[in-house]
């Protein structure tokens, strides 16, 4: 039965995600495996944050710095008009993926 029960990632936002006089905030992976939070049996080295934007140079940048996190500290700096972020984890089972653009 437990092979049948799959694993999801969320990104869970510390605050209200930068709003007006909210100029930063920190993203979180949370891993969950059916109902039950399994984040932290998966080591920081699972996970992984992408940027993509118009600039792919500092989107380069920007992901090297957010390699093997299971959060990131997000600015108004980091985030360009058109920006999509994703988070990545990979379990002993797959690699999952979710997307926050």
């Amino acid at each position: 039965m437990d092979t049948l029960i799959g694993y999801r990632v969320e990104i869970v936002s510390g605050t209200v995600f930068l709003m007006e006089n909210v100029r930063s905030t920190t993203l979180t992976s949370r891993v969950r495996h059916g109902n039950e939070d399994v984040t932290d049996t998966i080591p920081a080295s699972r996970f992984q944050w992408r940027r993509q934007s118009e600039d792919s140079m500092a989107d380069a940048v920007w992901n090297d710095g957010h390699q093997w996190l299971k959060s990131a500290l997000v600015s108004t700096v980091d985030v360009p008009c058109k920006l999509r972020l994703t988070a990545y984890c990979w379990t002993d089972k797959a690699f999952y993926g979710i997307l926050c653009s």
